[in-house]
Protein backbone atom coordinates (compact mmCIF):
# COMPACT_ATOMS: atom_id res chain seq x y z
CA UNK A 1 0.00 0.00 0.00
CA UNK A 2 1.15 3.38 -0.91
CA UNK A 3 -0.18 6.72 0.08
CA UNK A 4 0.05 10.37 -1.49
CA UNK A 5 -0.63 13.24 0.63
CA UNK A 6 -0.93 16.41 -1.48
CA UNK A 7 -0.71 19.25 1.19
CA UNK A 8 -0.96 23.00 0.14
CA UNK A 9 0.51 24.71 3.51
CA UNK A 10 2.51 22.94 6.15
CA UNK A 11 0.27 21.57 9.71
CA UNK A 12 -1.05 18.66 10.97
CA UNK A 13 -3.36 16.42 8.89
CA UNK A 14 -5.46 13.18 9.25
CA UNK A 15 -5.24 10.97 6.86
CA UNK A 16 -8.21 8.56 6.76
CA UNK A 17 -6.74 5.26 4.47
CA UNK A 18 -8.70 1.50 3.48
CA UNK A 19 -7.39 -1.57 2.18
CA UNK A 20 -9.39 -4.69 1.64
CA UNK A 21 -9.04 -7.81 3.25
CA UNK A 22 -8.43 -11.60 1.00
CA UNK A 23 -12.20 -11.30 0.80
CA UNK A 24 -12.63 -7.73 -0.63
CA UNK A 25 -14.55 -6.22 2.66
CA UNK A 26 -12.49 -3.04 3.15
CA UNK A 27 -10.92 -2.13 6.49
CA UNK A 28 -10.71 1.58 7.41
CA UNK A 29 -7.82 3.07 9.60
CA UNK A 30 -6.87 6.38 10.06
CA UNK A 31 -2.93 7.85 10.96
CA UNK A 32 -1.92 11.55 11.58
CA UNK A 33 0.95 12.97 9.76
CA UNK A 34 2.68 16.28 10.13
CA UNK A 35 3.76 17.91 7.09
CA UNK A 36 6.98 20.39 7.92
CA UNK A 37 7.24 22.00 4.69
CA UNK A 38 5.30 21.59 1.43
CA UNK A 39 8.32 22.06 -1.23
CA UNK A 40 11.86 21.45 -1.56
CA UNK A 41 12.28 25.09 -2.81
CA UNK A 42 11.15 26.21 1.18
CA UNK A 43 13.94 24.21 2.64
CA UNK A 44 17.17 25.61 2.83
CA UNK A 45 20.07 25.42 5.91
CA UNK A 46 22.68 28.04 5.26
CA UNK A 47 24.61 26.38 8.24
CA UNK A 48 25.33 23.12 5.64
CA UNK A 49 26.29 23.27 2.16
CA UNK A 50 26.60 21.39 -1.14
CA UNK A 51 29.96 21.73 -2.97
CA UNK A 52 30.09 21.80 -6.54
CA UNK A 53 26.27 22.34 -7.05
CA UNK A 54 24.96 21.34 -9.53
CA UNK A 55 26.62 17.76 -8.74
CA UNK A 56 27.89 15.11 -11.53
CA UNK A 57 29.57 12.17 -9.48
CA UNK A 58 30.36 13.49 -6.18
CA UNK A 59 30.28 16.08 -3.80
CA UNK A 60 31.48 17.85 -0.58
CA UNK A 61 29.39 18.99 2.88
CA UNK A 62 30.68 22.00 3.98
CA UNK A 63 29.31 22.85 7.66
CA UNK A 64 29.78 26.33 8.23
CA UNK A 65 28.42 26.06 12.53
CA UNK A 66 31.15 24.27 14.52
CA UNK A 67 28.42 23.90 16.73
CA UNK A 68 26.86 20.83 14.43
CA UNK A 69 28.22 17.43 15.46
CA UNK A 70 26.65 15.44 12.19
CA UNK A 71 25.84 11.99 12.90
CA UNK A 72 24.35 10.28 9.84
CA UNK A 73 23.24 11.83 6.07
CA UNK A 74 19.93 11.25 4.00
CA UNK A 75 19.55 12.38 0.47
CA UNK A 76 15.94 12.38 -0.87
CA UNK A 77 14.43 12.70 -4.18
CA UNK A 78 12.23 15.54 -5.17
CA UNK A 79 9.45 12.89 -4.79
CA UNK A 80 10.10 12.42 -1.08
CA UNK A 81 12.17 9.11 -2.07
CA UNK A 82 14.73 7.93 0.57
CA UNK A 83 17.58 7.17 -2.16
CA UNK A 84 20.59 7.50 0.38
CA UNK A 85 21.00 6.62 4.19
CA UNK A 86 24.43 6.10 5.89
CA UNK A 87 26.93 7.41 9.03
CA UNK A 88 27.99 11.34 8.26
CA UNK A 89 30.53 11.73 5.84
CA UNK A 90 31.89 14.82 4.18
CA UNK A 91 32.63 13.26 0.60
CA UNK A 92 29.89 11.87 -1.19
CA UNK A 93 29.53 9.78 -4.41
CA UNK A 94 26.26 10.13 -5.85
CA UNK A 95 27.41 8.61 -9.44
CA UNK A 96 24.23 6.26 -9.42
CA UNK A 97 21.85 8.76 -8.97
CA UNK A 98 19.65 9.94 -11.73
CA UNK A 99 19.84 13.40 -13.03
CA UNK A 100 17.14 15.72 -10.71
CA UNK A 101 16.66 17.50 -7.73
CA UNK A 102 17.87 16.37 -4.04
CA UNK A 103 17.48 17.41 -0.84
CA UNK A 104 20.58 15.97 1.60
CA UNK A 105 19.56 15.98 5.23
CA UNK A 106 21.98 16.19 7.97
CA UNK A 107 21.22 14.77 11.37
CA UNK A 108 23.30 15.83 14.31
CA UNK A 109 23.87 13.31 17.56
CA UNK A 110 21.41 15.48 19.31
CA UNK A 111 18.71 14.38 16.72
CA UNK A 112 18.62 17.73 14.98
CA UNK A 113 18.25 18.24 11.25
CA UNK A 114 19.78 20.46 8.91
CA UNK A 115 19.09 20.30 4.95
CA UNK A 116 20.64 21.63 1.47
CA UNK A 117 19.24 20.93 -1.77
CA UNK A 118 21.46 19.92 -5.09
CA UNK A 119 21.01 19.15 -8.06
CA UNK A 120 22.62 16.35 -9.92
CA UNK A 121 23.17 16.94 -13.79
CA UNK A 122 25.04 15.73 -16.50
Amino acid sequence: MMLHLLAYTPGDYAVVYYVEDITGIPLYDTCMVHVWSVGIEDIGDTRIQVLPNPVRDHFTITIKDEGIRPKEIRIYSADGEDVMKMNYRDQIDISDMNIGLYLLEVVDGEGRFYYSKFVVSE
